[in-house]
């Protein structure tokens, strides 16, 4: 029953009673059989018997036994295998409830979406990128990017270091505390225990068996204690801040100005000027990447325009979106604002929110806020640094603009919260990271983007009319140039008026409008004079040559306000770079599909 290839035919082999399921391999005379009238498999080797024959009613086993053909059966019984897959997830005890960093419909919080941050974990083992080495407790090196050579700064109330979840990430020698002025950055109070859940978002240990595990859970944690209580200076923020900027990569701010709907802060002139060195000598020239939260005001009516943190062009504004895609109800609206994390459980679960560490050694699945979605942000970024340790505070920016996927995502206060800009770019005060796409994309080596400035000056005189409008043109000769971040600055005087009747709005020459001040029911200010800046980025890509507006509107029957020193400073790329941008974005495209 063999051909000339000197296989077996299995289509001549036939038994009474059996289907012939297929050939065991290339082995001479071994098939798998089952019977016809039962679900259950036979191994046989067919041969000869010699001419013994039995005749007496056997079972269908021995039936095949007798059979002068069989030389042998084996039944086959159903085994357990466990795929050896090098990636096990992780063994923490919350790491479960850690839906925001896999979303598998878990009880009590339901929804699709989450921060696709495994296969970032374990890009090495789909060909992605060289895997070498696995350890013994098979825990670490055989995954790819967990943030390894990469460190944050979290600058806050203090970190519990002593963590076992966080002691192997602290880098005691990066830390300090600006209050008490000495190197010993544990906690003062039990209730200060804000920082050390941030930094347990980003670092806590992996499969460690205790409490969950960071989102880039190898990356070094630096504890910048610089706030005691509510209290800090400009002096301290901005010491914190500036620390060991050239070993520090990024830092993480989860504080800011009261949420109230009425305050307005941001930050003084020195912390304003060491931003802008970090950002520009930082990490070696490369700059140190600022990660802030933009606050949890929603439900007050505040709005992230009036905290200068969040508008500054330094920092990356972080907001927030629950399980369904859908704006959390503490989000604020801004036009600065340039990504949201998902980790806001909508179900009213408050203990299945983020999962992190907690003062005293203890774990907390309740942290939650914008509080824990700028640690998220600034782990994904870690994840990026580690897999391309060359990019520039802004290769960062731009990975972030193009990387990030807002499919779906939706805002309650808004029917239709997504719009095209003028370089087709999808933008709103929302957007979102996913995890797999920023780290994958940033393989690649990509040249630095030249950051170029066009500075304007506007003028809108003094008025008691509701609304007043300012025009200015942008002459050809900028021609292929393109911008991405617009920061306005002027003076407003009030006098009799609420504060918060007045709105300011942009829109380029594409037609794009950013709502830079909306209207702020609770800012019951009625008196002062307010010297402010505003950033968009929602104007990111597009050419600022043409005509750009700026309208003021005064909702207000009462008293009078006046705007004055009105200036536009534009950010973005020059002539130079367009064709090296265009083409990384065009690969990156390519690259998320092949995702």
């Amino acid at each position: 029953m063999k051909d000339s290839s000197g296989y077996a035919n299995v289509s001549g082999v036939t038994l009474p009673c059996f289907h012939l399921l297929l050939q065991i391999g290339n082995l001479e005379d071994m098939y798998v059989f089952e019977p016809v009238m039962q679900r259950r498999q036979w191994a046989i080797s067919e041969g000869t018997r010699g001419g013994q024959k039995r005749r007496s009613l056997l079972s269908q086993q021995e039936q095949l036994e007798a059979d002068e053909h069989v030389d042998y059966i084996l039944e086959q019984v159903v085994q357990k295998r466990v795929k050896r897959s090098s990636y096990t997830p992780p063994l923490d005890p919350l790491w479960p409830r850690q839906w925001s960093l896999l979303n598998e419909g878990q009880e009590a919080v339901g929804g699709r979406y989450d921060l696709n941050v495994e296969p970032a974990w374990i890009q090495g083992l789909t060909g992605r990128g060289v895997t070498v080495g696995v350890t013994d407790d098979g825990k670490t090196s055989h995954f790819l990017f967990t943030g390894r050579g990469v460190t944050v700064g979290v600058t806050d109330d203090g970190l519990w270091y002593s963590h076992p979840d966080l002691t192997a990430n602290f880098r005691s020698k990066l830390s300090w505390d600006f209050i008490d002025n000495d190197n010993d950055v544990m906690p003062r109070r039990n209730r200060e225990n804000h920082g050390t859940s941030c930094a347990g978002v980003i670092a806590m240990a992996r499969s460690n068996n205790m409490c969950g595990t960071g989102i880039a859970y190898e990356t070094q944690i630096a504890g910048l204690r610089m706030l005691d209580g509510d209290d800090t200076t400009d002096a301290i923020e901005a010491s914190s801040l500036g620390f060991a900027n050239q070993y520090i990569d990024i830092y993480s701010s989860s504080w800011g100005p009261y949420d109230n709907g009425f305050t307005v802060g941001g930050p003084g002139p020195i912390l304003t000027h060491v931003l802008r060195r970090g950002a520009e000598e930082g990490r070696g020239g490369k700059g140190v990447i600022y990660v802030w939260a933009s606050g949890n005001g929603g439900k007050n009516g505040d709005t992230c325009a009036m905290d200068g943190y969040v508008s500054s062009i330094y920092t990356v504004a972080v907001g927030s979106v629950d399980q369904y895609g859908v704006q959390a109800p503490f989000d604020e609206d801004c036009t600065g604002k340039l990504a949201v994390a998902v980790n806001h459980n909508a179900n009213g679960q408050n203990s299945h929110q983020v999962v992190t560490t907690d003062n005293r050694n203890r774990c907390r699945g309740n942290f939650k806020g914008t509080s824990a979605a700028a640690p998220l942000i600034a782990g994904i970024i870690a994840l990026t640094l580690q897999a391309n340790n060359n990019l520039t505070w802004r290769d960062v920016q731009y990975l972030i603009v193009h990387t990030s996927r807002h499919e779906g995502l939706t805002t309650p206060r808004e029917p239709r919260p997504w719009r095209m800009n003028g370089a087709g770019l999808t933008v709103e005060a929302n957007t979102t990271l996913q995890t797999a796409f920023s780290v994958e994309s940033n393989k690649s080596e990509i040249r630095s983007l030249e950051h170029v400035v066009f500075r304007l000056s506007l003028t809108i005189e003094n008025y008691t009319t509701p609304r007043s409008l300012a025009q200015y043109h942008i002459m050809q000769s900028l021609f292929g140039t393109h911008f991405d971040q617009a920061d306005i600055n002027g003076i407003l005087e009030h006098n009799g008026a609420r504060r918060g009747d007045v709105s300011i709005s942009l829109t380029s020459p594409s037609g794009t409008e950013s709502i830079l001040l909306p209207h702020r029911e609770k800012d019951f200010v009625n008196t002062g004079t307010l010297s402010w800046s505003f950033m968009s980025v929602q104007h990111w890509g597009e050419t600022p040559v043409g005509q750009w507006n700026i309208a003021v509107n005064f909702n207000s029957s009462e008293g009078y306000i006046r705007i004055s020193g009105l200036n536009v400073t534009l950010y973005g790329m020059s002539r130079s770079s367009v064709t090296s941008v265009s083409e990384y974005c065009s690969n990156l495209l390519t690259r998320l599909e092949q995702l």
